[in-house]
Formats: C-alpha cells, structure tokens, sequence
C-alpha cells in the first residue's frame, strides 16, 4: 500500500471552519494508492471521485459528515501529472498531483479550497521542534489578506499575502505537538483544516530492553520466537529515503530478534510482486531470511497476475502447499498459527460458505492447542483512515473467536498499531477477544493516520519502520516492536496470557 502525504480542500459554508478533504500522497508512482478523506460536510451526502481518466469511484459521508476512500493511479499512466476530480454536492474540485517514476522522496499535504485557495505544508508530521513549512496562495480580493497557522491550540506563525495573494511562513513545531493534530490555515473568515501527525520526542538512546533483548542460548529454543511485518520492498530501483524504502533496514531489525520463523503479512513486494521485482528488491533485503519467513499474499502480488505466480514462484513450498489457496497452518512451540488469504476474491471468498472458512473450522479443531495465533494481510480493524478497514475477513475473525484464538497480525496500513483484546463487535473482551496488531511498518513507506482513533486502539505509530517480536511461551506470550532506526523513537513491548 501507498505514502505519507495529503491534500486538503475546502468548501464554503457559513461557518469559519469549512469542510475539508483530504488526498495523499500529493505525488506518487503510477500503480500507487491515493486516500482521500473528508471531515465536516453534511451528514449522509453521496458524492463521488475520478482519478485522471479512471473509474468513477462513490462517496459517502457519515452521520459525523466524515468520509474516506482509497483510491490509485492507474498503472499504464505515462504522464507526468493527473489531476483528481472529487465532486460533492453538486460541486466539483479539481486536484493536480505529479506522478514520478522513482521514490516521490518528502511529501507534503497539498490544500485546494473550492474558493481557489491552494496550500502546501511539508512536511505533514513531526516532534516537537521540527521546521514546518507552511505555502500558498489564497483569494485576496482588493487587498492583501492575513495569515495565521494554528497547531496544537496555538497560533505559530503569521503572514499577510503579498500583491498575487501568495505567503510562506516557516516554524518549528511546539513542544505540545506529540500525537495527531489538525493545522489551521486562516485566510480572511476561512479556515482550512489539515491533519498533521505529531509524535514524541527522540528520547536518550540507549541499549534495546524488553523480553525479546535476548543473549542466544536455551531459552530461544524453548520459547520460540515469532518475528511479523507486511508492507515491507518497494519496486527495483527505487532508492531508500527516510520515509520509504527501507525494506534493508527491516531485514536486520528482523535479525536483530534471531526469529525461529517469520510469519510475513502480505504486500512484500511493490508494486505488482511479480518474479523480477522479488529478485530485485525484496530477495536483496530480506532474501537471508527466506528459509524461516512464512508468507501470506497481499494485494500487490496478485496486482498484475490473477494467480499471483510471481509470489508464489519466489516463495515455493514456503508459501503453503497448495498455491491456488494460499491458505495453511502450522505449530511454532506450544501455539498452533494458521497462516489465510485475505485476497478472498483470489480463493473463493471469506464468507462462511466459502472453502477458506470450512478449511479453518476444520483446521482448528483438529489443533486445539491453549494458544492459537492467525494473521493475513489486510486488517480488519485499524485507525488508518486509508486503507480502510476490511470487513470481508468478519466471519474468518468469528470463528477464530469462537475457538478461542488470542493474537491476530496483519498489515495493509502503512503503520504500526496494537489493540486490546476485542470481540468483532469491537467490544473490548480480556477473556473471549482477541488482541489485533497491524504491522505495516516493513519498509515500503509512511502513511500518516486521521485524527480519530479506531475503539480498543492502544497503541500506534504511523512515523517509524519496524517489526514485531512475538516470544510464544506455552500460556502466554511477550511481544515488542523493534524499531529501524528511522528515526528509532517509538518503543511498544509487553505481556499477556492465553485464554
């Protein structure tokens, strides 16, 4: 899945504060995901969106007047700038976005107000003390207007547009700035509100702690460890910047926890996963690791092939015995983990009628282990307002619930997150719920999360690649998410037990 980035567009109403949707990232490779979110409009409003000359796709906005969709660039686009067209109530806003061919390097949130305001802020995340960069040019009438930009409840900078209605003002981000924020753009009696994903400051460094901070000895053996990560290589070719490509670095924090197997979370290769870019960017990063990975598919590598042969050819027998499922279990330790294809329309759907959905009830009660452990790749619950959740793997998740499964991973959203044990109505449940971790923070490249945060969401962040360390004691297990080293910042570990 897609990059760190946004766009912002307004609406007029009669209040200060106009609607505002958001696109990212505001430039991308053909083939790369777009998400468009929205905050403040009417409740229950259809609208719609078209990407350059692409399908159609629907809005809706919610009973909050919210909404989000992903969408992408079409992969045989050779041109050089596409423009999105998002049409709601009888309005339509135009968005120019450049396509490149490499690494899109540093993205910003591009702001189109229907008014004709446009407003670049790079970057859209950051600590406490980051220079901020705020751009545009807005509607000034006769006059020259003033600016002020608001960020974490206070006014950082101001500006007055020069004689075309153009500014740019510089900052450094406030020491409040530590979690997700809106950015206020005012111009006159309008407000353009822009997401702006904050995080904590770097703290000392220091030697790794936790569980899993482990000198090599017995007790790896007798506990086994389970590393995961998804959303991990991009395309050959592309080169590593700080915020996307960092599938070599992965690999060796992935090392760093000497894994007995590797439960891989789909998306492993960018962009279509077929046999050259396996062998020309993730085999390079992650190929030392191939005898332990276990994989599941993504939807990248069924992206230009149907029967995604290119994933398959790479990973063999790894991948599971029956390539047309894709779909298989296996014991590590005391646990029983069940490796399935959230590709449901690749495999004959999720549903309960489906061959998948028969396979894992027979499956797990012929394992009825204490602890079980289930992951795919597109997840049914995160914060991510892009990509969106995926309810299709709802009755997959019921009947691991109801044999009392206890960890499910997968990935998808470009970040890394950690819930409470919940059951599928999203009901915070020690005893009968099962404890989500999204770990899309493999290397492919950032994604920065909405304001809001999904029910039992712990945990999360959308600025670090990493992977997750699962230690499987016979009742219970440890588990830590390592960082890359880029920036290394966000520390998550701790315990539970099975059911």
């Amino acid at each position: 899945m897609p990059v760190a980035a946004a766009a912002a567009i307004c609406v007029p109403s009669a209040a200060a504060r106009v609607a505002t949707i958001t696109v990212a990232p505001d430039r991308a490779t053909p083939g790369a995901e777009l998400a468009l979110s929205g905050s403040g409009f009417a409740p229950r409003r259809r609208g719609a969106v078209r990407v350059d000359r692409g399908r159609l796709t629907s809005l809706q906005s919610t009973a909050a007047g919210t909404f989000s969709r992903a969408v992408e660039i079409a992969r045989s686009t050779r041109r050089r700038r596409v423009v999105v067209r998002v049409r709601f109530g009888g309005r339509v806003v135009r968005l120019p976005l450049a396509v490149t061919r490499g690494a899109p390097g540093a993205t910003g949130s591009l702001s189109a107000g229907s008014d004709g305001a446009r407003v670049r802020v790079l970057p859209i995340s950051g600590s406490p003390g980051t220079v901020v960069t705020v751009s545009g040019k807005v509607p000034r009438g006769r006059q020259r207007v003033r600016v002020a930009v608001r960020l974490a409840g206070a006014v950082v900078a101001r500006a007055r547009t020069n004689r075309t209605g153009a500014f740019r003002v510089r900052f450094r981000a406030p020491a409040a700035v530590t979690r997700a924020h809106r950015l206020d753009v005012r111009y006159g009696r309008r407000t353009l509100a822009i997401p702006f994903a904050g995080r904590p400051a770097a703290p000392p460094a220091g030697p790794p702690t936790g569980p899993l901070a482990l000198p090599p000895g017995p007790a790896i053996a007798a506990d086994p460890v389970l590393g995961a990560a998804g959303d991990i290589a991009c395309a050959p070719g592309e080169g590593a910047t700080p915020s996307s490509c960092q599938q070599a670095a992965t690999a060796q924090a992935m090392k760093s926890v000497r894994p007995d197997l590797v439960a891989v979370l789909g998306d492993e290769q960018y962009e279509s996963g077929s046999a050259a870019e396996f062998r020309g960017a993730f085999d390079p990063a992650w190929g030392p690791l191939k005898p332990i990975l276990r994989p599941v598919p993504g939807n990248h590598e069924y992206g230009a092939d149907p029967k995604a042969t290119g994933y398959f050819d790479y990973f063999g027998g790894l991948a599971g015995p029956d390539r047309s499922k894709g779909y298989y279990s296996y014991d590590l330790g005391a646990w029983h983990i069940v490796a399935l294809n959230s590709n449901c329309k690749r495999v004959g759907g999720c549903a309960a009628d489906s061959p998948q959905h028969a396979w894992l009830r027979s499956d797990l009660a012929a394992h009825p282990n204490r602890c079980v452990l289930a992951y795919w790749h597109h997840a049914l619950f995160s914060s991510a307002a892009y990509p969106e959740e995926s309810p299709v793997m709802a009755p997959i998740w019921q009947v691991l619930q109801d044999a009392g499964a206890d960890v499910v991973l997968s990935a998808h959203a470009h970040a890394y997150e950690r819930f409470a044990a919940q059951t599928i109505d999203r009901r915070a449940d020690p005893e009968h719920g099962m404890r989500e971790f999204v770990v899309g923070s493999g290397g492919k490249e950032h994604i920065p999360y909405g304001l809001t945060r999904a029910p039992n969401s712990e945990t999360s962040t959308d600025y670090d690649f990493g992977i997750l360390g699962l230690t499987l004691h016979p009742a219970g297990y440890d588990w830590r998410f390592v960082s890359a080293g880029l920036p290394g910042v966000f520390r998550d570990e701790g315990s539970a037990a099975c059911h």
